[in-house]
């Protein structure tokens, strides 16, 4: 119970922040959106003003549906973020430390993980789904069902995020920070057990079996010195001030 008090004071960012950003963005240019369109109905009804008004009432219904589509698309992520954050947060007591939301260049890293066997750098994917489909992994890309899941590659994203953080830790510390795992996590989409993928350089998983199944079997590589620098230097990373190092 102390860990989770601790960081609710330290850490900044909740679990899908920025999902929670993006849908009021989204509920802005909504609401923008239905008022052009009624006004354009109200200009075809009262002034008869003929084709650019149906342009423009076209225009604003096609936008106000993208909109939505984009703003479910965000629900789903916030669902899944919340989620996998409820079904991974036991590992605190293991002496892990779990930070949400953690800004990098350009994207956000869903959650990073700190803790004795090493740093996970996760992806959420929480996808629209028909009926039973399930997660499956073949030839580098993930699959729900028999569709490929590639706009973005959640694979090469993780890898992506990994790199990033290796790179950052480089900068700061001036030197090599090994034992970084790219993650992509599952909350809501079955991945049958003979399906896990934990090979090498990726894991994927249900937030479940990453917390019970594989997380516990790996070796310990960070003393807890070295454990709380790394949590020292992404808590300023997050507070945007510059980490300092003691020697």
């Amino acid at each position: 119970m102390r860990n989770k008090i601790y960081f609710a004071k330290e850490i900044l960012r909740s679990a899908g922040q920025s999902c929670e950003w993006k849908i009021r963005e989204n509920f802005f240019y909504l609401g923008a959106a239905a008022g052009a369109f009624l006004v354009t109905i109200v200009l075809l009804i009262f002034k008869n003003k003929g084709g650019m008004a149906f342009a423009l009432l076209f225009a604003s219904g096609y936008i106000f549906y993208w909109l939505l589509g984009e703003a479910k698309s965000y629900f789903r992520g916030l669902e899944g973020e919340r989620k996998t954050k409820e079904e991974i947060e036991p590992i605190i007591k293991d002496g892990y430390h779990i930070f949400n939301d953690v800004p990098g260049n350009k994207f956000n890293i869903d959650f990073l993980i700190i803790g004795p066997s090493g740093i996970y750098v996760i992806v959420v994917k929480n996808p629209d789904k028909e009926g039973n489909e399930e997660i499956y992994y073949q030839d580098e890309t993930i699959f729900l069902g028999s569709d490929p899941l590639t706009a973005p590659n959640p694979i090469l994203e993780a890898k992506s995020r990994a790199l990033w953080v290796k790179e950052y830790l480089r900068n700061v510390k001036g030197a090599n920070v090994n034992n970084i795992k790219p993650v992509v996590l599952f909350p809501e989409i079955m991945i049958p057990r003979d399906e896990d993928c934990v090979l090498k350089d990726i894991w994927i998983l249900n937030p479940i079996r990453f917390r019970d199944c594989y997380l516990p079997k790996q070796d310990k590589v960070f003393n807890s010195q070295e454990v709380q620098e790394l949590v020292s230097i992404f808590k300023a990373h997050i507070n945007g001030s510059i980490p300092k190092l003691e020697d």
